[in-house]
């Protein structure tokens, strides 16, 4: 999956995260949260459903997952009071909030620099 949302590109093939062009290097847990709610989004997953895809066959409490997603937050610039990308379910879990825009072949190739598109 490759996507864009603010100034972040996530390529999850090559399990990269590039703001404004630079690669963001995130913790291997980070990378899977960031991509477990992009993936999910717009759907609130509960704080055990991250868990078990986190953490599977291991048994972790809520501070694992709040360092993950304070983590997560802080690479990508976030504030938990007043979220761009992390959204704080109360009481339940974690969605993500941010548009998202796939990448790839799907989105049109743009005329090269001084010339004109063709139209038909």
């Amino acid at each position: 999956m490759k996507v864009r949302f603010g100034e972040f590109r996530l390529d999850t093939d090559s399990r990269q995260l590039f703001r404004d062009g630079a690669e963001v290097r995130l913790q291997r847990r980070t990378f899977d949260l960031l991509e477990l709610l992009v993936r999910t989004r717009p759907k609130a997953l509960s704080k055990k459903q991250i868990r078990d895809e986190l953490w599977p066959d291991t048994a972790v409490g809520d501070a694992s997952l709040t360092v993950a997603v304070a983590e997560l937050r802080a690479s990508l610039g976030d504030d938990a009071s007043e979220p761009r990308f992390v959204r704080t379910v109360y009481g339940f879990g974690y969605a993500f909030a941010a548009e998202v825009a796939e990448v790839g072949a799907s989105a049109p190739a743009a005329p090269a620099a001084g010339v004109a598109p063709r139209v038909l």
